[in-house]
């Protein structure tokens, strides 16, 4: 479930400060023409807003639905990025509460219900610049990922921006149909993200309280088990 998170954050917030190429389309079709620009508008204003920042914080609901499944699987939680040094921390709420930390070395999933905590070493360093990279506007590398579809009301104060990955883009990005993204037209914040995977999995996040440049207590990018938890360490 978290790793369906981390790969929809990532692409999600990556593009969400992409200015991608535009999609082919008709000449003749000036609403679709109309569209596409106005979307690609919206995503240079959504660039602005996180261009440089150093800090992201915001609590986040996401639906989860497979076609196996008869109603979709529902987490919440709250997410905190820090860019320097680079981490980036999913705390999840309810029952199972989960905490998933990513920083330069290691990628750690912490169970307090089970008393356990898994630790992988980071083997490629690209993975984990990826990531923090979404979050940097890294605007050379991402777009070359996405084409822009065009864009659409989506209620009374926001526009969906429709996102289709490229044939010949990045390997994880090949594991998504479409990429729908949420922007509140008042304060150009992403609020929303919706995206089809290759397996037909359909999942939706909401963000709600974002928060770019806030003070966050240093506290929240440590993973501390509580004694007596059961350490495994994966060396690959």
């Amino acid at each position: 479930m978290f790793r369906t998170v981390l790969l929809g954050l990532g692409f999600i917030l990556g593009a969400s400060m992409v200015l991608p190429a535009a999609a082919e389309s008709s000449a003749t079709d000036h609403t679709a023409d109309t569209s596409v620009e106005a979307a690609r508008l919206t995503l240079q204003q959504l660039a602005g807003k996180h261009g440089d920042l150093r800090t992201f914080r915001a609590e986040y609901e996401q639906s989860r639905l497979t076609p196996l499944m008869k109603k979709p699987l529902v987490s919440t939680g709250t997410l905190f990025f820090r860019k320097k040094p680079g981490c980036l921390v999913f705390r999840s709420n309810g029952r199972k509460a989960t905490v998933i930390s990513i920083d330069e070395k290691r990628y750690q999933v912490y169970r307090p219900t089970r008393n356990k905590l898994e630790q992988f070493s980071v083997e490629k360093k690209e993975w984990t610049r990826a990531i923090f990279d979404t979050f940097a506007h890294r605007l050379d590398e991402l777009e070359k990922h996405f084409d822009i579809l065009g864009q659409e009301k989506a209620g009374t104060d926001s526009v969906r921006v429709n996102l289709k990955p490229k044939a010949n883009g990045h390997e994880k990005t090949k594991k998504l149909l479409s990429l729908h993204l949420t922007v509140r037209v008042t304060d150009r914040v992403l609020t929303g993200v919706a995206y089809e995977t290759s397996r037909r999995d359909r999942v939706t996040i909401r963000l709600d309280r974002v928060a770019i440049d806030a003070k966050i207590d240093a506290a929240k990018f440590e993973v501390e088990p509580k004694p007596g938890t059961q350490v495994i360490v994966h060396d690959k």
